[in-house]
């Protein structure tokens, strides 16, 4: 059965890829109308349009680090997003500049190397999937991959109320940022180191979340809503707690 909403997930992550792509590419072709500032646009469109092709990875990595997570395997999850940021950091460093004899693309060279590296987080999770149920019975190999429309519209139905949460929650940064776009380019790279210095710290409530994610959802499962509870306030609690600490840090010591 796993396995099973394992490939259903897939499949969604590929008709979600599809739709995806295809919106993304007639967004970056109308950006030009959205009042950015010309000398953002031209290093925007070229960025995006090397970028959109990582979405087909990206979803299968959230498909494969899903299921691990919820098998209570996270150790590699969390070795397999530290050496893709290894993998990205250096990316960058070969093209944006054009070290190790790699041509320097500038931005374009920073989106070819969050493609690798979100091609990279997709195959090896798939590889850590396939090594560890490789030989156990009903593994990957005895479960047909045909799709599966009542467990992907099972799972769209189930997933849809958090999607929306994210869109409109990254929806509000992505808004500030085009809004800062319209400025000037000063304007969108001080926006844009905010929002790296914000977002670098809110990567531990986001990996609480997903704890409390599968803590829960084990609990339900089990039939047990004290187990419920405890799981939820847990993760509230660390969540809000980090939450007050990083505030007063900003507020009594922003400049460092």
């Amino acid at each position: 059965e796993c396995h099973r909403w394992l490939f259903a997930g897939l499949q969604l992550a590929a008709l979600l890829s599809v739709g995806l792509v295809a919106v993304a590419i007639v967004g970056v072709a109308l950006l030009g109308r959205a009042g950015i500032h010309p000398d953002v646009i031209v290093l925007l469109q070229p960025y995006l349009d090397a970028l959109l092709w990582s979405v087909p990875a990206l979803l299968a990595y959230t498909v494969f680090r899903r299921y691990l997570q919820a098998m209570n395997a996270v150790r590699p999850v969390m070795v397999t997003l530290v050496t893709a940021n290894v993998i990205n950091a250096v990316g960058n460093w070969a093209l944006v500049y054009g070290h190790w004899g790699c041509p320097a693309l500038g931005v374009v060279g920073s989106a070819y190397a969050t493609l690798a590296a979100r091609i990279y987080l997709a195959a090896m999770l798939f590889g850590v999937i396939w090594y560890r149920e490789r030989a156990r019975p009903s593994g990957l190999h005895d479960v047909p991959f045909a799709i599966d429309l009542p467990r992907v519209r099972a799972l769209a139905a189930l997933g849809v109320s958090a999607a929306l949460q994210i869109s409109l929650e990254v929806g509000v940064f992505a808004t500030a940022s085009a809004l800062a776009a319209t400025l000037t380019p000063i304007a969108l790279a001080a926006n844009q180191v905010v929002l790296n210095v914000v977002s670098f710290f809110f990567m531990v409530p986001l990996g609480i979340s997903s704890a409390a994610a599968v803590r829960v959802g084990q609990a339900v499962g089990r039939r047990d809503p004290h187990g419920v509870r405890l799981a939820g306030w847990a993760a509230l609690s660390l969540a809000v707690a980090f939450a007050l600490i990083m505030s007063a840090m900003f507020s009594l010591a922003p400049q460092p």
